[in-house]
């Protein structure tokens, strides 16, 4: 009798530990199971992550480099305006009288009166003087303010109370034309690269 007791304990217990181990062995692998899920979702948001912060690095460096070409085009566009204003004070006298009374004609228009007051650039004063003289003598009124414009060439064209001014000095031609030059430039040049 002992001996079947220990016999039927023995069969129990090896029943039992039997047992024990397949829910062991089931719940290893359930974890198993999700430990791998965990793992291919850390992988797939790792992967996605760094797609994303590729295409932010593609682009982070595609505006940088368009950036960099506008920088450059800019600073082009301003050195061949800087040049065509230096080879326009180097322009004949004729040729150069003939370009500010078109301005002065343009500046007097513009304003609408028939009395107007210029204000002259420190080094173009005689050259413009000329000019001025010489649409007196076609009967337009035009003052000379005496104080020098800070900049050397060009003029500022005003109503004859001061309220409506034109700047024709070079400095603000060159502004004005520098959008007209660089679209130009850019619907020629660079229209597919700036896309």
């Amino acid at each position: 009798m002992i001996v079947e007791v220990i016999k039927e304990s023995e069969e129990k217990y090896k029943e039992l530990l039997n047992q024990a181990l397949e829910e062991a062995l089931k719940n290893a692998e359930e974890k198993w199971r999700k430990v791998e899920e965990e793992g291919r979702e850390i992988v797939r948001k790792a992967e996605e992550e760094g797609k994303r912060t590729y295409r932010q690095l593609i682009t982070q460096a595609e505006l940088e480099s368009k950036g960099t070409l506008l920088k450059k085009f800019d600073e082009l566009i301003d050195e061949v305006l800087e040049e065509v204003l230096r080879d326009i004070e180097k322009l004949p006298e004729e040729r150069y009288g003939k370009a500010i009374e078109k301005f002065i004609n343009e500046a007097i228009g513009s304003l609408g009166s028939e009395e107007v007051i210029i204000q002259i650039g420190k080094k173009d004063k005689s050259r413009i003087m000329k000019v001025v003289k010489s649409l007196k003598k076609e009967g337009l009124k035009i003052s000379i303010d005496k104080s020098p414009l800070s900049e050397d060439y060009g003029f500022i064209m005003k109503s004859k109370d001061g309220k409506v001014s034109i700047d024709y000095t070079f400095k603000s031609l060159k502004e004005r034309l520098k959008p007209i030059i660089k679209r130009k430039v850019v619907e020629t040049y660079f229209k597919e690269v700036l896309e």
